[in-house]
């Protein structure tokens, strides 16, 4: 996404902002000149749509993160993710416990990948079947 030297938001970020309003969500710009939250409420629900600098090792450049209040019991989550980063990730994490022989989940791990190691893929039957060759 382009940014502008003079530390004002790129035009396209204008364009989000006026979108987020006409929704009747709250849009914040986000430390530098790319980065982004929006937040709101849809169906009676609070969410919150972040796009910014990564701050985990194994995502180069941007990520776009979302996070919704369901109301659901506080250990349920949701992680999806592109299949190639999913293999990259499972690939690293075998390799890391099988290097140091280890048998539980490290806890320095990032939260994701502890998560990959210890549950089994699952998905639902709403989404089309190309959504799933593509995600996990």
């Amino acid at each position: 996404m382009p940014s502008v030297a003079s530390g004002r938001k790129a035009p396209v970020l204008d364009a989000v902002s006026e979108w987020a309003g006409t929704q009747g969500f709250a849009y914040t710009g986000l430390g530098d000149s790319t980065g982004f939250a929006l937040t709101g409420q849809v169906a009676g629900k609070s969410w919150k749509l972040e796009r910014g600098k990564s701050t985990r090792d194994y995502i180069h450049g941007e990520e776009l993160r979302a996070r919704a209040e369901l109301n659901l019991n506080d250990d349920v989550s949701v992680l999806i993710m592109n299949r190639p980063l999913k293999e990259a990730l499972e690939k690293r994490a075998y390799e890391m416990y099988t290097d140091t022989l280890q048998t539980t989940a490290d806890p320095s791990l990032p939260e994701e990948m502890r998560w990959l190691a210890m549950y089994p893929e699952a998905g639902w039957d709403s989404l089309a079947p190309e959504f799933w060759k593509r995600y996990a």
